[in-house]
């Protein structure tokens, strides 16, 4: 069960039905209770999303850009916000996003979002032949090796440490586009990506069409990210802290 404090400021991204009040320790008052309902979407419970204000500026220049677009700011300035608002609009989106939790785990953010797409926290090797199946043995072999899957040991004999990497890379980019070859694909927190994840994401932007793909980027600042993008055709997007004619709308 969770507070009517937390089921507003869900903002109906989870569907919640109420269970009227409770008595709980530690209340003098009983407490208005709401249920998740499993498997609810948004707007089923009948509030509906507000309207995305502000942020005109960094809206045009992401719009004007030719190249993959960068939001930089710090941390609940609205990056998130931002980036959901443009996968809301686009005709599909992509969003893979890393976390502080696995920052050390290599592929990490790319091994969640295989997951996420075979529909299994734990996919297993039919699983990737059944949701991949436009990708070869060897390439459905690296995304097993990225899940840790017995069936990608055999790349670790077959090929060198610098030659794997790039196979990987490849790879997942391969594997994106098998599921995602236009839209929009939005990377999130890249101040907490891997050294690996970051060479995904290097092949990417090198690779991938601007015209069929556009790539959003979220980060804040952070000096990996001149380190491995630095010398990449990027569009830095910072973001500033609202007016108060903006907080206020």
């Amino acid at each position: 069960l969770i507070a009517a404090e937390t089921q507003a400021l869900l903002r109906d991204s989870v569907a919640a039905e109420p269970v009227g009040e409770r008595p709980l320790k530690g209340f003098a008052e009983p407490q208005l209770l709401y249920r998740p309902v499993a498997g609810g979407t948004a707007g089923t419970t009948g509030q509906g999303h507000p309207p995305f204000v502000a942020r005109k500026a960094a809206l045009q220049r992401i719009a004007q850009s030719k190249v993959p677009s960068l939001i930089i700011g710090p941390a609940g300035i609205g990056k998130t916000a931002l980036a959901r608002h443009l996968a809301a609009l686009a005709e599909s989106a992509v969003i893979i996003g890393a976390d502080g939790l696995n920052a050390r785990a290599s592929y990490q953010p790319f091994a969640r979002w295989i997951a996420q797409t075979c529909g299994r926290s734990l996919p297993d090797y039919a699983d990737l032949s059944t949701h991949f199946p436009d990708l070869d043995a060897d390439a459905t072999g690296a995304l097993a090796l990225v899940l840790g899957l017995p069936e990608g040991q055999r790349l670790l004999i077959e090929k060198s440490n610098l030659a794997l990497s790039g196979f990987i890379e490849a790879s997942l980019w391969a594997a994106i586009k098998s599921r995602h070859s236009s839209g929009l694909l939005v990377v999130e927190d890249l101040h907490w990506l891997d050294a690996a994840s970051f060479g995904v994401l290097v092949h990417i932007i090198q690779n991938a069409d601007p015209q069929q793909l556009g790539i959003l980027m979220t980060s804040r600042e952070d000096t990996k990210i001149g380190r491995y993008l630095g010398r990449l055709p990027v569009t830095t997007v910072p973001l500033d802290p609202l007016t108060n004619d903006e907080a206020r709308e």
